[in-house]
């Protein structure tokens, strides 16, 4: 029984959607509302009700629909996540006061003002969270395959136009812009897979093998640059997705085990990258070379104490003391008091990205917030790890913290799709205990 065109129906629902503020839930509210009526309406009738007097006695029991309306609004307002923004925006101003100490004190020289830098792109990445946090974010997910194409095609211009950079074709100059883009393509494909697997019929092989080829390209394009970490760390996000996809066991293997042979492949054939492996296990065997960079990490770390030694951190000690290696001049400096609380912010901001995928309603959305929770997990753990010996070095900065505007840029956009889940978490239906209960 077709209801919804019903005119005293229509007139009920318009009244209860007029009380809720925020247009993206008039529609969910207008369905779930609709099949309480046509439940009440149905059940009148088995009964020898006619249509009009059941209709009425299904709006009656509704309730007034100001009343209900009022409710729901209450329920539907949009809410955001604060612990999720405060635990990334504590990240960022402690970010952007190491820079600003760095290279006032000389500890970090370049050619263009690091903390200006940081600064605009802070700017920039506050503006695009404010944007996203009132976007819906469901509208992404048909360009899924657009930004897919779009980022491969990124990557194969900075391969051919790129300049070299620390030995990795990874800087594109665009006018006066400098993009380090390889850094940020695992939080676009992140984006781009999770709306190619939520559309993907996981009983359709020939869909899922297609959208398992589309995972071996990226692998492809990092190794040529190259770029094996960012490989990495884009293997572990479609390990994750194909996992949280609900993916057969055969599927994972085959998605996972030809990208994960070729970075493998690479890493043993290239004696540098061999060199750091087996530096992990022994630093000392080579503490003015190979092993310097974590000899001298180490050295800092122990020295620490639990409070610090504050600004005398020796200049020229270790390279990259403002990217990969903030975490041990942050330690130093601090103590590892300082140390404890930037990974149990760590810890805290991953937490609450994993409770977050567990109550989206949405499947894009679920997925979505998984991968780039991986990413933010390795990032975190891997450069911490680093730092103290546990992990081999490679070009991984701590996030929000370590400089890099485009990477700054692309996290705290990444934190802003989180923000515009959680607003829309509920959306798809009225919650329990709004509405009355049917009759037994």
């Amino acid at each position: 029984m077709c209801l919804e065109h019903n005119q005293r129906i229509k007139e009920y629902l318009t009244t209860v959607c007029s009380q809720v503020k925020w247009r993206e839930v008039h529609e969910p509210i207008r369905q779930e509302l609709l099949t309480h009526i046509s439940d009440i309406v149905e059940e009148a009738r088995q009964n020898g009700v006619s249509q009009a007097e059941a209709i009425e006695k299904a709006l009656v029991q509704m309730g007034d629909p100001v009343i209900v309306g009022i409710q729901l609004h209450k329920t539907h307002k949009p809410r955001v996540e604060w612990g999720l923004a405060a635990l990334a925006g504590s990240l960022v101003i402690l970010g952007l006061l190491t820079i600003y100490v760095l290279e006032s004190s000389g500890l970090v020289r370049s050619n263009a003002p690091l903390f200006i830098k940081s600064f605009l792109s802070l700017l920039l990445g506050l503006m695009c969270i404010v944007g996203l946090y009132f976007f819906d974010y469901r509208k992404i997910k048909s360009f899924s395959g657009v930004i897919y194409i779009g980022t491969v095609c990124f990557m194969v211009l900075t391969l051919l136009f790129g300049q070299g950079h620390n030995g990795q074709f990874i800087v594109l100059t665009i006018g006066f812009l400098r993009l380090s883009f390889f850094g940020v393509t695992p939080f676009l494909f992140a984006i781009a897979l999770s709306g190619i697997f939520s559309q993907c019929d996981q009983q359709q092989p020939r869909e899922l093998w297609r959208a398992l080829f589309l995972l071996v390209i990226p692998v492809m394009l990092y190794l040529l640059a190259p770029s094996v970490s960012t490989a990495i760390i884009y293997l572990i996000v479609v390990f994750t997705l194909l996992l949280a996809s609900g993916a057969k066991r055969t599927y994972i293997i085959w998605g996972i085990t030809g990208p994960l042979a070729l970075v493998l492949g690479t890493i043993i054939q290239n004696p540098y990258r061999m060199q750091r492996l087996i530096t992990l296990f022994n630093p000392f065997g080579d503490p003015l070379g190979s092993g310097y960079q974590q000899v001298k990490s180490l050295e800092m770390i122990r020295s620490a104490g639990l409070w610090g030694q504050g600004f005398t951190f020796p200049a020229r000690t270790l390279p990259e003391i403002h990217t990969e290696m903030v975490f041990t001049y942050l330690v130093y400096t601090f103590g590892w008091l300082a140390g404890l609380a930037i990974i149990a912010a760590a810890v805290a901001l991953v937490i609450r990205m994993i409770r977050l995928a567990r109550q989206v309603k949405d499947t894009y959305a679920r997925l979505l917030v998984t991968s780039v929770t991986s990413i933010f997990l390795v990032q975190f753990f891997w450069n911490i790890f680093m730092t103290i010996g546990l992990m081999p070095f490679m070009g991984i900065g701590l996030p929000f913290i370590s400089y890099s505007g485009s990477q700054l840029l692309i996290q705290m956009i990444a934190i802003g799709l989180m923000l515009s889940i959680y607003r829309r978490k509920d959306i798809g239906g009225v919650p329990a205990g709004t509405l009355p209960s049917r009759p037994k």
